[in-house]
């Protein structure tokens, strides 16, 4: 059985790319790789599932990465781990550089010596795209990539860096660039997320019948 690794097996993307594998490809095991903190909230139904083997590793930590890809020999990595959230990135730039850029070379690095041959998703952001003028509307894959967050500046990194590895070392590396994606999974952080859970608890007769926003310019 060949193996999968998913970084940020315990987020919303991450853990629905497991259960994506486990009903529709059969001939993969998961490699589920989470921090010690890490929220199970999302993976409740899979930590004894026999076809994921759960991890503890950090992309700060490269010894952990090292040694989980000497354990597994992945043939494919659906890299989901990073600090998603562009408020936070405006509070801490430099710790979204650190876990988002700094994280995908140590886990490049690893990969490229370990098991090079291991077929690599990053997951980009349209917020790489940052300011589009109206003209460019729609959105083409080869708009000019303007960011304007520390988050979207993170994403442009790893895209370029999915780029270099590719032309460099001969990786097998595929950028893509995700917009909007919501799901039950989807932390309250979010807009849309915040919005359900309010009308939900309205509609329990939990809360008053006022949705509470952030900036709507």
């Amino acid at each position: 059985m060949d193996n999968v690794i998913v970084t940020g097996a315990t987020g919303m993307v991450g853990s629905t790319i497991i259960d994506y594998i486990l009903s529709d490809e059969p001939d993969y095991d998961v490699v589920a790789i989470r921090r010690r903190r890490s929220d199970m909230k999302n993976v409740n139904h899979l930590v004894h599932n026999p076809r994921v083997h759960w991890e503890i590793g950090d992309l700060s930590d490269t010894h952990s990465l090292y040694s989980i890809l000497r354990k597994y020999k992945p043939v494919r990595c659906f890299h989901t781990a990073a600090m998603s959230h562009v408020p936070t990135s405006w509070l801490a730039p430099a710790e979204c550089m650190q876990t988002n850029v700094v994280g995908q070379i140590n886990l490049f690095e690893a990969i490229r010596e370990v098991c090079p041959d291991c077929r690599i998703q990053i997951c980009g952001s349209s917020e790489e795209y940052g300011l589009v003028h109206p003209e460019e509307i729609p959105v083409l894959e080869d708009n000019p990539l303007r960011p304007l967050s520390p988050y979207a500046c993170s994403k442009v990194a790893q895209d370029t860096l999915g780029y270099q590895y590719t032309k460099s070392y001969g990786m097998k590396i595929i950028r893509t660039r995700a917009f909007n994606h919501s799901g039950a999974r989807r932390h309250e952080g979010f807009a849309e997320a915040s919005f359900s859970l309010q009308i939900a608890q309205i509609e329990k007769g939990l809360r008053e019948p006022v949705i509470h926003h952030g900036n709507l310019d």
